[in-house]
């Protein structure tokens, strides 16, 4: 019984080490969000590891980017800041939550992205 109750508080011990690198991991995903294209490209040039964190921050760069350029169309500016507003939440809370959340062809790209840049 030593033997198992060694083994399994060396397991625990690993989970709870691992623990905090998560929420961090997590965390560190979501702020590639928080000033949208900008901390997106922070985020892929300065991580070098994670590449959960570099794949948000990819897709971060992509979606913002390309919301901040529709946003000069005079047309269309009011529903790029309501998209935009709705697509922040939702992405921060995916990456916040540990999901590798990808949106339908911008994802693709990210993957991409975040291989070529910043390795």
């Amino acid at each position: 019984m030593d033997e198992q109750d060694s083994q399994s508080s060396a397991e625990n011990k690993e989970l709870e080490s691992n623990a905090p690198k998560k929420a961090d991991g997590n965390l560190n995903a979501a702020l590639t969000y928080f000033l949208g294209w900008i901390t997106g490209i922070v985020f892929l040039f300065t991580e070098k590891d994670d590449a959960f964190i570099r794949f948000h921050a990819a897709q971060s760069t992509i979606v913002f980017g390309v919301l901040t350029v529709l946003s000069f169309i005079p047309i269309i500016q009011i529903f790029t800041g309501w998209i935009g507003l709705i697509l922040w939440v939702f992405l921060m809370y995916k990456a916040y939550s540990g999901e590798k959340y990808s949106l339908p062809t911008v994802g693709e790209l990210a993957e991409q992205l975040k291989d070529q840049i910043g390795k």
